[in-house]
């Protein structure tokens, strides 16, 4: 079901799963997650990546390389990197959005960097973006940072969000859904 993903804009996200998807997962450079719609025989509603990756200190701001208990002096700012995953790939099938599936999608990255973070360390989810217009997605709907580091010869934006919000955003989501569960 594969070979029907769309998501518009010239395909090129669909082309990167079709061609080279497999290729990331076989060579370890990346993994790659597919949510399938069970109700359309399985058809592939949308995907994401995730591969390790470090992002400069300067590109956090200096409230968000601490963590809420951690005291003022901490080794993350003896860094010039930290450790962090990298969103690399996010997309929807055309069929699926502007509907809640972009929600859905991102809970199981969230799911998935949380497992991650299980086997290794990473302080920030990460995501490097072309067009203003997705970064402002990922900032009002998903709550990323934008980084106070400006776009480099490559023009890719960073937005971040901290591992420890993203916790605490999976859990309140896991809440509530086991309460509509039991309702």
């Amino acid at each position: 079901m594969i070979m029907g993903f769309d998501c518009g804009h010239g395909n090129s996200l669909g082309d990167w799963l079709i061609n080279k998807a497999i290729m990331y997962q076989e060579e370890n450079i990346g993994r790659v997650y597919v949510m399938l719609d069970t109700q359309k025989d399985d058809q592939v509603c949308g995907y994401f990546t995730l591969l390790s990756h470090q992002i400069t200190t300067q590109s956090i701001t200096k409230r968000d390389r601490r963590g809420k208990n951690e005291k003022a002096t901490t080794v993350v700012g003896s860094h010039d990197t930290l450790p962090s995953q990298l969103l690399g790939k996010f997309a929807l099938d055309s069929v699926y959005q502007g509907c809640d599936a972009s929600i859905v999608l991102m809970y199981f990255v969230y799911k998935a960097f949380l497992d991650i973070l299980k086997y290794t360390a990473a302080r920030y989810l990460i995501v490097e973006v072309r067009e203003n217009k997705i970064g402002e997605i990922y900032q009002k709907k998903f709550k990323f940072a934008l980084s106070p580091q400006k776009p480099e010869s490559n023009n890719l934006s960073i937005y971040y969000k901290k591992s420890s919000d993203i916790k605490q955003e999976f859990n309140l989501i896991n809440s509530e859904l086991n309460k509509k569960e039991i309702s």
